[in-house]
C-alpha cells in the first residue's frame, strides 16, 4: 500500500495540552506559563479577507476540485495548496477554516497572509498524510515482530513517530540499519522502499493506538518558502496550529516576516547530514532583516523552537510574549563568522524546561550506539537560549525581561559570549533546581565549551551576575 495520498477524511482537533505528554516538568511560573498559553490560544485572528486581492479559503468542509475563492467553494487541503503552488497571485490571503484538521505541505509566497477564518480551535495543519493508527497501513513482515509502513516517496526521511499525542515517541528509537531493529519501538527508515521497518511485539501497531503521526522530510515545513520564487518576503502568518513536520514555517534570505498566535509542537528529527537531524519550529535563515515572532507557543521540537542563523547579518528582529519549552533549545540565534546581529530584542517570552522535550532524549548515544563511532553531536549543550557564534558580534543585541525556567543541562547556553560578542542580557528571571547547572561559558583557546553545574543560589550569583546584573535568580 502507497500512502502519498493524504487523507483529507474530517478529524476532530486536539485541543488539549500535549506538550507535557513527553517529559513533563512543573515549577513555580506553571501559573503564569498556564495564562500565556490561554492567550495565546484564545488570539483574535489578525487576518481578514483581502479587499484589494484574492483571497483563498480552506475548510474541512471543502473540495479540491472547487475554485477556492469564497467559504462556500473552499478547498480541502494543504496538499491542494503545495500542487497549486506556482498558480497562486503573490500577494494573496489564504484562510484556513477553525475547527478542521489539514494534512501535508503548502508554500509561502512573497506578500501572502496565511491565516484563520470562523469559529472554534485554531485549524490544525499536520506534516504528517495521515493518523496511522489504523491496522490497514501496516504490514506484516517475514521478520518476528517487525512491521512495515508504506510511506511514499513524497515524504522521504522518517525523523519520528508520535504515538497517542506525545506519549511515546519513537525518536528516540530510531536505528541507523535495519538490523538493529530488535526492541518495541525501534524503526529504521528505508530510503530505497520509503518504507518503516518498526519493531512492535505487541501487534499489529494500528489497532493499539489512538494517534500514530508520522514526521517525515518531504513534509519539510508546513509553511515553506516557494523555492521557484527565490526569497520569500512579506510574509504574515497568524493563528495556526501546525504538527508534525520536520519544521514548522521555514524560509531563508526573507525580510519582513511575521508569525503571531501560532501553536506549534512535535516537530523534527529527519536526518540533515549522517550525524545532524533537523527541526525547528520557526526558522529563518541566513540574512533576514523585519523578523517579528510574537504571541506564539511553541513546544516538543528535536532542535530548536524559534531560530535566526545563519548569514552575515540579522537586523531587527523582534521575538516577544512567546510561552516555549521542551524543546532541545527554545531560542537559537547565530550568524556566521564576521557577521552581526543590529537592533534586536527578544523580550518578555517564558521559556522553559530545554533538554526534557522527546528531541533530547538519546541525541548522542543515537549516534555513538548504533555507528560505532564517538560523537560530540548534541547533549549537554540544550538550554534556553543558544546564542553566538566564535567571531560574529552584536549591535544593540537585548535580551530582557524574559524567563529561563529551568533546564536539563543549562538554563542559557552562550558559549562565545564574552561581553562584547554576545547580547546584552537585562532584567532577566534565571531559575533552576538546586543542584542544576545553569550556563555555559567559553574555555581555552580554542573557544570549547563546558558546561558549568552550579548547584546553589550563590553559585548562581556568580555566575549570572556578571552577564545580567539586573537577573532575578531563582534556585528552589
Amino acid at each position: 500500500m502507497s500512502n502519498a495520498i493524504v487523507s483529507t477524511a474530517y478529524e476532530a482537533p486536539i485541543t488539549f495540552n500535549t506538550a507535557v505528554l513527553f517529559g513533563e516538568q512543573h515549577s513555580r511560573f506553571d501559573e503564569q506559563a498556564e495564562a500565556m498559553r490561554q492567550r495565546i490560544l484564545n488570539a483574535e485572528d489578525q487576518i481578514k479577507p483581502s479587499v484589494d486581492g484574492v483571497t483563498y479559503y480552506v475548510s474541512y468542509k471543502g473540495d479540491d476540485t472547487n475554485d477556492g475563492r469564497t467559504p462556500e467553494t473552499a478547498w480541502r487541503s494543504t496538499h491542494h495548496l503545495r500542487e497549486i503552488a506556482g498558480e497562486l497571485e503573490m500577494g494573496s490571503t489564504i484562510l484556513f477554516e477553525r475547527g478542521g484538521v489539514y494534512r501535508g505541505t503548502m508554500y509561502m509566497r512573497t506578500g501572502m497572509r496565511i491565516g484563520a477564518y470562523g469559529v472554534g480551535p485554531k485549524p490544525q495543519l499536520y506534516g504528517s498524510h495521515h493518523n496511522y493508527a489504523d491496522e490497514k497501513f501496516w504490514k506484516k513482515t517475514d521478520e518476528e515482530n517487525v512491521w512495515l509502513l508504506e510511506t511514499g516517496p513524497e515524504q522521504g526521511d522518517v525523523g519520528n513517530i508520535t504515538f497517542d499525542y506525545g506519549v511515546i515517541n519513537a525518536s528516540t528509537s530510531r536505528r541507523l540499519f535495519r538490523d538493529q531493529v530488535i526492541e518495541d519501538f525501534d524503526y529504521y527508515y528505508d530510503p530505497e522502499q520509503h518504507a518503516v521497518y518498526f519493531y512492535h511485539s505487541a501487534g499489529n501497531p494500528g489497532g493499539m493506538y489512538k494517534s500514530i503521526e508520522v514526521t517525515a522530510r518531504g513534509t519539510g515545513a508546513i509553511l515553506r518558502r516557494y523555492v521557484p520564487d527565490g526569497t520569500t518576503n512579506d510574509v504574515v502568518i497568524d493563528n495556526l496550529c501546525m504538527r508534525y513536520a520536520n519544521f514548522g514555517v521555514s524560509a531563508a534570505l526573507c525580510e519582513n516576516m511575521t508569525v503571531t498566535n501560532c501553536e506549534i509542537g512535535y516537530i523534527g528529527g529527519c536526518m540533515h547530514t549522517e550525524r545532524i537531524r533537523l527541526g525547528n519550529g520557526i526558522e529563518f535563515f541566513n540574512d533576514q532583516k523585519n523578523i517579528t515572532v510574537k504571541n506564539n507557543w511553541i513546544y516538543q521540537c528535536y532542535d530548536t523552537g524559534y531560530t535566526n542563523q545563519g548569514g552575515k547579518l540579522h537586523e531587527n528582529v523582534q521575538v516577544s510574549d512567546n510561552l516555549v519549552e521542551y524543546c532541545h533549545y527554545n531560542f537559537e540565534v547565530f550568524v556566521d563568522k564576521d557577521g552581526a546581529v543590529k537592533d534586536s530584542v527578544y523580550e518578555n517570552n517564558i521559556l522553559r524546561f530545554p533538554g526534557y522535550g522527546f528531541g533530547s532524549y538519546n541525541r548522542r548515544a543515537y549516534y555513538e550506539r548504533y555507528s560505532g563511532r564517538e560523537t560530540k553531536i548534541g547533549g549537554n549543550e540544550a538550554g534556553n537560549i543558544r546564542t553566538g557564534w566564535k567571531g560574529c558580534s552584536s549591535d544593540n543585541f537585548i535580551i530582557r525581561n524574559n524567563i529561563f525556567d529551568g533546564g536539563r543541562y543549562n538554563i542559557v547556553y552562550s558559549p562565545c559570549y564574552d561581553g562584547v560578542n554576545g547580547p546584552t542580557f537585562v532584567g532577566n528571571t534565571w531559575a533552576q533546581k538546586p543542584g542544576g547547572p545553569t550556563v555555559s561559558y567559553p574555555t581555552g583557546e580554542n573557544g570549547y565549551e563546558i558546561p558549568a553545574p552550579y548547584g546553589t543560589l550563590e553559585a548562581m550569583q556568580e555566575a549570572i551576575l556578571p552577564v545580567d546584573p539586573t537577573a532575578i535568580l531563582i534556585c528552589e
